[in-house]
C-alpha cells in the first residue's frame, strides 16, 4: 500500500501545485463544447430502400425472367446509384414532395449508397424537419424507380422496333 502512495507522491504533488491551471481546464472545455453544440441547428436523417431488379429486353419481349444483370452485380449497384443521383432524379423528388428549390439542393444534402453490397439502394437526406426529410427521402426513391421505369420502357420500345 505504501508503494502505491510513493509512485503516486509525485503526481500528487504536481496537482497540489498546478491546480490553479488544471481546474479551470477540466471545467471550461466541456462547458464551451456544450456551449457550441447547443448553437447548431438540429439535423434529422431519413432513408428509404429500394431493391434493385434485373431484366433485359429480350429476355422480356420473350416472358423470360433474367435474375442478374449481364454484367458485375457491384458494377450494376453502382451504376444505379449514379443514375439516381442525377438532378432530373432529385428535382423530381422535390416535386413529388411538393417543395421549392433545385435539385442540386436536394443532391447536397442527400446520399444513395447500397449497403453491405446487397441489390438495394438507400436513399438518405438529412434535413432541418424530421417530415421534411421523411418525405424527401421517400419521394426520391419513388422518383428513382419512376425513372428507371421510363428507362426501361424506352429500352423495350427500342427492342421492338428493330
Amino acid at each position: 500500500m505504501s508503494q502505491i502512495h510513493a509512485d503516486l507522491r509525485p503526481y500528487l504533488l504536481v496537482l497540489a501545485r498546478r491546480w490553479t491551471v488544471m481546474a479551470p481546464a477540466i471545467v471550461l472545455v466541456p462547458l464551451v463544447a456544450l456551449f457550441l453544440t447547443s448553437r447548431q441547428p438540429k439535423t434529422y436523417s431519413a432513408s428509404s430502400q429500394v431493391l434493385l431488379t434485373y431484366s433485359s429486353p429480350g429476355a422480356s419481349l420473350n416472358g423470360l425472367a433474367t435474375p442478374y444483370p449481364g454484367t458485375s452485380p457491384d458494377r450494376n449497384v453502382a451504376t444505379q446509384a449514379a443514375l439516381a443521383r442525377g438532378p432530373a432524379v432529385a428535382q423530381s423528388a422535390l416535386a413529388l414532395s411538393h417543395l421549392p428549390g433545385s435539385g442540386n439542393d436536394l443532391l447536397a444534402k442527400s446520399t444513395v449508397s447500397s449497403p453491405n453490397d446487397s441489390d438495394l439502394l438507400e436513399f438518405s437526406v438529412e434535413d432541418s424537419s424530421p417530415v421534411r426529410a421523411e418525405t424527401l427521402a421517400t419521394n426520391y426513391a419513388r422518383a428513382y424507380t419512376a425513372y428507371r421505369t421510363r428507362i426501361d420502357q424506352i429500352g423495350r420500345a427500342s427492342c421492338r422496333e428493330r
